[in-house]
């Protein structure tokens, strides 16, 4: 304990005594530590003591630069002493400094602040892209809506264009307006054996009479309707006998095959999306047949016999079709006959 204060003692007067210090010698070490003293003189006090301040760092810093334990190495720094004489208006300033070597190697704090600075310049890059992004998504959506814009303007000088002043009244279109088709495909439903058959459309008219004012057209048409059905002619019916019966077959007549061919003649109405049809034609039956006669001699009490219908009648009808967006459209169809109806469900292609 004595030493320690000993030691307190000549420490704290050396420090106190810096004016005996820096007349004796430049600098001196102990330990981690190293006190230096600087001379400087000026016409001014202030500069005086400015080169001192630099005199004691340039000694220090030569030393540590050759000194192992020091070179390289992080310190604090703690003023000593300032003494100031004043002779003929020059100014002399003696400078007590204090250095404390730390075990800390400026690498590791150079690394650790590159480090960070480098955290930091890629934090401010990152916001950078970030905003050059938002501006970038910004721009493209700006040219999308300019793009948009454009394309409204230019349809829209194309329609002004295209566009013909509607007339009022009715107008005669005359037989050069050009004719449209259809195409369809359905089903029938046959007046004799109430059956249904697959159905073929093939339908032509035309316009000639308009009303551009109301929407509404008048024409002519004319059209053909082919029927197929039947089943297969395999001499065994739906019933599960071949050509004699036990009891009566479910189907009886059965139709083995069938076609029925409609040709007709119409006046289409059209407003807007819908167009009726007055109808009038003719169709042509022709059917395959199997029937079963009850005799009470045989075993089996129903026998088959083939037979075959063919018959030609005309009708008069109506027709109603929708037509979707584009080309597709439904139409239901009806005809009667003298005795007997017939109707159709078809769905077409063309306008």
């Amino acid at each position: 304990m004595k030493l320690f204060f000993l030691f307190n003692f000549i420490f704290f007067s050396n420090l106190q005594g810096a004016e005996w210090f820096c007349d004796k010698q430049k600098s001196f070490a102990e330990g981690n530590k190293f006190y230096s003293c600087g001379l400087g003189t000026a016409n001014t006090q202030e500069v005086a003591c400015k080169k001192a301040l630099k005199s004691a760092h340039d000694e220090f810093e030569y030393t540590c630069e050759n000194s192992y334990h020091c070179k390289g190495r992080e310190k604090i720094v703690k003023p000593g002493r300032t003494k100031v004489t004043s002779k003929n208006g020059v100014f002399t300033c003696l400078r007590a400094v204090e250095y404390k070597i730390l075990d800390i190697k400026k690498s590791d704090k150079e690394d650790l602040e590159l480090t960070e600075s480098q955290i930091r310049d890629k934090i401010r890059e990152l916001e950078l892209m970030k905003k050059k992004l938002r501006k970038y998504k910004e721009l493209e959506r700006i040219e999308r809506d300019i793009k948009r814009r454009k394309r409204a303007i230019a349809s829209l000088k194309k329609s002004k264009k295209r566009k013909q002043p509607v007339a009022k009244g009715w107008k005669w279109l005359g037989p050069n307006n050009r004719g449209r088709f259809i195409f369809g495909l359905g089903l029938i439903n046959e007046p004799y054996y109430d059956d249904s058959f697959f159905s073929f459309e093939f339908t032509y008219r035309k316009f000639l009479l308009a009303n551009f004012s109301h929407g509404l057209y008048f024409g002519l048409g004319g059209s053909l309707i082919y029927s197929i059905g039947g089943s297969p002619d395999d001499s065994y019916n739906s019933s599960g006998c071949y050509s004699h019966c036990s009891s009566e077959p479910k189907n009886n007549p059965e139709i083995v095959k069938a076609s029925v061919s409609d040709f007709y003649a119409f006046i289409p109405i059209k407003y807007k999306n819908f167009e009726l049809s007055f109808e009038s034609g003719s169709a042509k039956f022709s059917y395959d047949l199997k029937s079963w006669t009850y005799n009470n001699g045989y075993y089996y009490k129903w026998r088959m016999s083939q037979s075959y219908f063919k018959n030609r009648e005309g009708y008069s009808g109506f027709g109603i079709r929708y037509f979707f967006k584009g080309t597709w459209s439904i139409a239901y169809k009806s005809r009667k006959f003298k005795e007997k109806s017939m109707n159709y469900i078809i769905f077409g292609i063309g306008r």
